[in-house]
Parts: C-alpha cells; sequence; structure tokens
C-alpha cells in the first residue's frame, strides 16, 4: 500500500509525513494525462491540490474551475480506473452557511463563495465518479487553522486569543 497526495507543498498538505508521495500531476490537465497515473488497488489517493482562496478563485473563475471541479473528476476518474482502496478529498468547511452557530456535517449546504461553491462541485464530481463504490470514497470539510496570523474570529485567531489568555474569551 502506497499514500500518494496532491497539494502535498500547500497549507494543509505540507504537514503529510514523509511516506506520502507527491502526485506530479497538474490538475488542469486533460483526462488522459491523469490516466496515465499508475495506483495499485491498495493504495490511497488524498486530493488535497487546490486553486486556494476566495479572492484567487474570483478573480481566475474559469482556470480555476478546470483546477478545482475538473481536474478533481479526472484524477477521481484515474484513481477508479486502477481500483484504488481509497481516494479522500480534502474541501472546506465553506460550503455551509456562515454563521456564529455550530456546524455538523448534516447541515444544509450554501457555499459562501466562488471557492466554496467550486469545492462543492469538486465533492460532488468525485461522489459521480465512486457512485458505485461509496465505500471507497472520503470526504473531508477542513476548518481552516492556518496560523496566529489569522483575523480573531477564524479558528487560528481564536487559537492565538487563546494562548494569549485572553480575559473573557471562550472557544
Amino acid at each position: 500500500m502506497a499514500l500518494y497526495a496532491t497539494g502535498s507543498t500547500g497549507t494543509i498538505g505540507r504537514h503529510f509525513p514523509r511516506r506520502v508521495k507527491p502526485i506530479e500531476q497538474r490538475l488542469e490537465s486533460d483526462l488522459g494525462s491523469f490516466l496515465k497515473l499508475n495506483f495499485q488497488s491498495s493504495d490511497i489517493v488524498i486530493h488535497a491540490g487546490a486553486r486556494v482562496g476566495p479572492t484567487k478563485v474570483a478573480n481566475s473563475l474559469e482556470d480555476s474551475y478546470k483546477i478545482n471541479v475538473i481536474g478533481s473528476r479526472n484524477l477521481a476518474l484515474a484513481a477508479l480506473q486502477n481500483d484504488i482502496a481509497k481516494f479522500v478529498y480534502i474541501s472546506t468547511c465553506h460550503v455551509y452557511k456562515f454563521g456564529k452557530e455550530f456546524l455538523s456535517e448534516n447541515d444544509p449546504i450554501n457555499p459562501i463563495n466562488f471557492y466554496a461553491e467550486q469545492k462543492y462541485l469538486g465533492e460532488q464530481e468525485v461522489l459521480k465518479v465512486f457512485h458505485h463504490y461509496p465505500e471507497k470514497v472520503c470526504i473531508i470539510r477542513v476548518f481552516s487553522l492556518l496560523g496566529r496570523e489569522m483575523p480573531s474570529e477564524s479558528l487560528g485567531g481564536a487559537i492565538s486569543r487563546i494562548l494569549q489568555r485572553e480575559p473573557n474569551f471562550q472557544l
């Protein structure tokens, strides 16, 4: 069994252990390029690569769509063709409606920007590819923890406030 990942140099992927092998494939490539990937049936593919961030996506909607939606579908098709053991799609919590209340994975979907919309569409494409094999796919909607420089209302900012022992702050 081998672990493969897209986005291994990104915000999340750079924390992957060394045994995770980077997938050297541009996500905007055509399906034929993806089908040349040679996974084994015991392999796990983690798809963490994407064009990330509301501003980057909004400034380049068409190119971002090719990466975030079409690229996700093409990678899933290549993984399915090789009968991989598991396909893990890293999505975002931004697919949920923004609010101060606690969220559950069963809450309604309401993407809050173009980035979130494309990540949700990527989820849907992956689910279509694996519709006969739902046990082979896992979608993880990540809540961002990007460091102490994040806004105070973000998880990273909240953790900084806790570490600074800000009076009367509760997470």
